[in-house]
């Protein structure tokens, strides 16, 4: 939003309270943030501590691990650290890569071991790290967190603005919790992701008719291996499309490619790697089991061994939804992240777009 129009719904916000003791109870809060993933912690301190306003963060989920891994190329991070000083995006990283590497071969005429590197560093985010520094920076500011679900009816055709647990009038909204409390606040702003139950999508009677969704699918998993195969240790994997691991009669399906990030060795001994297989977008979706599938037909033919898959990181699906409608803008609630649909058209990345919205 152009800077303008955001200080004047920021003032908005400020005067619909003014400084009564009695509205200012019976609303609550300026804003109630419902998520607590990436997008949502970081407009909840930012709503707090830069505009002063009340926030209150609602997410069963508050206290959760963030399950997915987020790449970043450097540059992006580091001038987004430069935006968030107060963050120091730099210390929210656990791994770097000064390259990445890609394989194309088998196709266009290209030999099948061919590797394009791209002399670009690369970087996986500490997601531990980050949520801490969010969540210790929100609390610094007065964000309330709310450990509670909101109770989610069906709604209307067009609009959220019915739906049971989520009541809006002329003063605000009242948002009713599973426990049976209720919050009170002005703006409900939803980060609960692409499938909100919260935000609905524009129709084919607001503007032209929007074909559905493509879908970005993968399956992934951090192990130990004993050697990387054809995989340099000091670069970050970006995309391997071969498809000579497949039975020729598959060769032609929606492809697939492997993502794969070196994490290095513990005193020598077998090497930590995460391994995904990604669907970029398919209509319809590849599936879940399909990308396990190739993930272990892949690495056999390259002869890579799994000693191990860790423990400690449980494996990682992503379904997330590529294109198709944006919010309806007729509705109170104000979608942000991928509920929003705030996710890179062609990659699927989300994590940099949201902290640079």
């Amino acid at each position: 939003r152009p800077a303008v129009a955001r200080a004047d719904a920021v003032t908005a916000l400020r005067a619909g309270g003014g400084d009564d003791d009695t509205t200012a109870a019976a609303r609550g809060y300026d804003c109630a943030v419902i998520g607590a993933g990436p997008a949502g912690s970081v407009v909840a301190w930012l709503l707090a501590e830069r505009e002063g306003l009340r926030v209150a963060l609602v997410d069963a989920n508050l206290d959760k691990p963030w399950p997915n891994n987020y790449g970043v190329w450097e540059a992006e991070w580091h001038a987004l650290s430069e935006s968030l000083p107060e963050l120091e995006l730099r210390g929210c990283v656990d791994a770097t890569w000064p390259r990445t590497d890609c394989f194309f071969g088998g196709s266009w005429g290209a030999p099948p071991d061919e590797r394009t590197t791209l002399q670009r560093a690369y970087c996986r985010v500490d997601r531990a790290t980050l949520k801490e520094r969010l969540r210790r920076r929100a609390a610094d500011a007065g964000v309330v967190e709310v450990r509670e679900n909101l109770e989610i009816g069906p709604g209307g055709d067009w609009c959220a603005n019915v739906v049971d647990g989520v009541a809006h009038d002329a003063a605000g909204t009242t948002l009713h919790l599973q426990s049976g409390s209720s919050l009170r606040c002005t703006v409900v702003v939803d980060c609960t992701g692409a499938e909100s139950r919260l935000t609905t999508r524009r129709g084919p009677d607001v503007g032209a008719p929007i074909p559905p969704p493509g879908f970005q699918v993968a399956y992934g998993v951090e192990c130990l291996v004993r050697d990387l195969g054809p995989y340099a240790d000091d670069a970050m994997l970006l995309f391997d499309y071969r498809t000579d691991h497949l039975p020729a009669a598959e060769q032609r399906a929606p492809p697939t490619f492997l993502y794969a990030m070196p994490l290095g060795t513990d005193g020598g001994g077998p090497r930590r790697v995460f391994f995904e297989e990604t669907s970029l977008v398919a209509r319809p979706a590849v599936t879940l089991a399909e990308c396990e599938r190739r993930l272990k037909l892949r690495l056999a033919h390259l002869g890579i061994d799994v000693v191990e898959v860790c423990a400690d990181e449980p494996p990682e699906l992503c379904y997330i939804p590529m294109g198709g409608p944006r919010p309806d803008p007729r509705q109170r609630v104000v979608a942000f992240g991928a509920a929003a649909a705030l996710v890179h058209p062609a990659t699927g990345y989300q994590l940099c777009r949201a902290l640079a919205a």
